[in-house]
């Protein structure tokens, strides 16, 4: 199982927006492509200056095609997050391999 992680920075002028459409729009939004499953959602215990940090996973399937599920992610943050918020939020992902 491949885990595909966002570190999110937050400011706190639009933290309650951001939280709302996570929830309301975003999160829906990628599970109901059928590539990303079972999110979880995290705040990140690390005191921070300019904002909150917060991690968001999504399981994916496989490994197998990856680089489509990371163009489809980006593609749903610009489209959900970047047009509406801009530089408040942060974020970069990471993928990661559950080793047993």
């Amino acid at each position: 199982m491949i885990v595909f992680n966002t570190t999110y920075l937050v400011t706190e002028e639009i933290h309650d927006k951001w939280i709302e459409r996570l929830a309301s729009v975003f999160i829906p939004t990628m599970t109901n492509t059928g590539t990303f499953s079972n999110p979880r959602f995290y705040k990140v215990l690390v005191e921070e200056k300019d904002g909150i940090t917060y991690s968001l996973q999504f399981s994916v399937p496989d490994g197998s095609d990856l680089k489509k599920c990371e163009e489809m992610y980006n593609e749903m943050l610009d489209t959900s997050m970047r047009q509406v918020f801009g530089e408040s939020v942060l974020y970069f992902t990471t993928l990661l391999d559950e080793i047993s």
